[in-house]
């Protein structure tokens, strides 16, 4: 697959991600599905990996945009459940968002910086 296609298809999967977030995150079930601590590791995991696919998707975008834009959708979907079922706006729940925006971004960024060391070697 060539560099354009791929990031494409990584673009494509990432706005899959944002849709599929709002679609089924907005449903009145979908806070009951992680209890306890595996609730927190689902925000953080989700969030990351909609951040990853975000910087192999945009590739010449930095990790603040990357992260500010992960954030961003993080914070618009809290308000999203508020409107959608009545669910009151988590703040821990959008900090947790972000923190795994920003640490999905950079683990990217660096990964990707890493491999193309690694290759011009």
């Amino acid at each position: 697959m060539n560099k354009i296609k791929s990031d494409h298809f990584y673009l494509s999967c990432a706005l899959a991600l944002t849709a599929a977030l709002f679609l089924v995150g907005g449903q009145q079930w979908a806070g009951t599905v992680f209890k306890g601590q595996t609730h927190w590791i689902a925000h953080f995991v989700a969030y990351a990996f909609i951040a990853i696919m975000y910087v192999k998707g945009l590739p010449r975008a930095t990790v603040l945009l990357i992260g500010c834009l992960v954030t961003g959708i993080g914070g618009l979907h809290e308000v999203y459940e508020i409107t959608s079922h009545g669910h009151p706006f988590e703040f821990n729940d959008f900090l947790v968002n972000s923190l795994g925006a920003f640490t999905g971004a950079l683990l990217a960024r660096a990964s990707v910086g890493a491999l193309q060391t690694i290759l011009k070697t």
